[in-house]
């Protein structure tokens, strides 16, 4: 009966759906994943810049501390993107 083929049609369509979203979920998961690295390196840079250049002049320190914080505000956020992956 036609109600029968519309309702296995329905079905595999919402889970192409489940699965696409999986999908783009997995992936998004993966890019923050791989952003993690890059800040944490970027991180490590500016630290080491921070704890061996105190010859440095203040307002170079004072840069280099405000691009460390801006570093870890973007990984707070990439986090919070995480864990609302997560439970979706």
């Amino acid at each position: 009966p036609t109600w029968k083929r519309t309702l296995a049609r329905r079905a595999r369509e919402s889970q192409m759906k489940r699965f696409c979203r999986a999908q783009a979920i997995q992936r998004r998961l993966e890019e923050i994943e791989v952003t993690f690295r890059e800040l944490e390196q970027q991180g490590i840079k500016l630290e080491k810049l921070l704890r061996d250049e105190n010859e440095s002049p203040a307002d170079q320190q004072t840069q280099w501390t405000n691009q460390l914080l801006y570093l870890v505000q973007k990984k707070n956020n990439l986090m919070t993107e995480e864990s609302d992956l997560m439970i979706a």
